[in-house]
């Protein structure tokens, strides 16, 4: 196999190295991104010796470090890493012996190990440079990492499952908006947001049904009846054309977005009521990062968002044709970051 093998502590970083799974498999294709390699080992296996074709067989080796990578301790009380048989620290001396290209990434704001802190066979890393990941700034971090691994010779996917860097939408036209928010563009924003939430949530969740188009314009004149002429001929001899009957076009189906959707960041909470729209996104941990507004027309979807750091901006998505995706790209009007997002439910 190929790709990307993802090296974690479960109780370091395990909701961190799961997100980066996700994010990832979206670019590259599940069948390229590998983690829990420890869970899948067979009875009567080796398992250093299965670990180390899992990790020699992949272009690159990631090593998420939280801050509890280097000083988690076992049962015993003893530090995780001086054990030679830990599966983290087997993972990563076995990249590192067969000189693989491996990357710390750094997230809940840790710091690199020294190399004296670290055994032996992982001093390497310690020189090896870092990518930093954070949680206001994932989405950009790790479309940062994403080009470093194609650098790498990871491929990206071309079956449509996944969005890649070079498919992405075209960007959203530039603000005619100022790039910062005052404290009380800001304020209305928040109190807008809030306002419309409690609205849609008290409107009745139904969805319209389509009025079927007149057969004829409404500015047709009337037809008027024309006597059959006279034939020349016996009248078993005449065929008559038969009149094909007016096609009517098909009604524009109705796209209901309500519910939960993942998205790199967290889950969105979408309501609806005709094409008005209001959303909730909450991170990993359940706490509530942005909310927002916003209509969807025939599956183009625009909202407008605030974050719970005060910054906000717009998105645009478009619905795919089975309704289980949405692929587009957001702004944040005051930090200036532009981005791709993908929401699947």
């Amino acid at each position: 196999m190929s790709g990307v093998f993802i090296n974690y502590r479960r109780d370091d970083a395990k909701s961190e190295a799961g997100r980066l799974f996700d994010w990832l498999s979206r670019y590259f294709g599940k069948d390229q991104v590998f983690m829990d390699v420890s869970g899948s080992i067979e009875p009567g296996l080796e398992f250093d010796r299965v670990i180390e074709k899992a990790v020699s067989s992949c272009d690159v080796l990631i090593v998420v470090i939280g801050k509890a990578w280097l000083t988690a301790l076992d049962e015993k009380g003893k530090r995780r890493l001086e054990d030679p048989n830990d599966f983290v620290r087997m993972e990563v001396a076995a990249a590192l012996r067969r000189d693989i290209r491996v990357i710390p990434v750094l997230v809940q704001g840790a710091v690199m190990p020294e190399e004296g802190s670290l055994p032996e066979d992982l001093k390497r890393l310690s020189k090896r440079q870092a990518s930093e990941i954070s949680d206001n700034r994932w989405e950009f971090d790790t479309e940062q990492l994403v080009k470093v691994l194609e650098k790498a010779g990871v491929k990206a996917a071309r079956h449509g499952q996944t969005v890649v860097p070079d498919e992405r939408p075209a960007p959203m036209p530039t603000p005619s908006v100022t790039k910062k928010f005052s404290g009380k563009a800001i304020a209305g924003m928040v109190l807008a947001g809030v306002v419309t939430l409690a609205v849609i949530s008290n409107l009745p969740m139904t969805t319209p049904t389509p009025e079927p188009e007149p057969t004829m314009p409404p500015d047709s004149p009337p037809t008027t009846p024309v006597a059959p002429a006279t034939p020349s001929t016996p009248a078993d001899s005449v065929i008559a054309d038969p009149i094909p009957p007016v096609q009517e076009p098909p009604a524009a189906s109705f796209i209901d977005i309500s519910g939960s959707w993942r998205g790199p960041d967290g889950v969105y909470i979408f309501q609806q009521s005709g094409n008005n729209i209001a959303f909730q996104l909450f991170g990993w941990n359940q706490l509530l990062i942005a909310q927002g507004t916003g209509t969807i027309q025939q599956g183009a979807v625009t909202i407008t968002y605030v974050r719970a750091d005060n910054t906000g901006g717009d998105a645009g998505f478009q619905v795919s044709a089975n309704g289980r995706e949405m692929t587009g790209r957001y702004r944040n009007f005051v930090t200036g970051e532009i981005g791709p997002v993908v929401l699947v439910r």
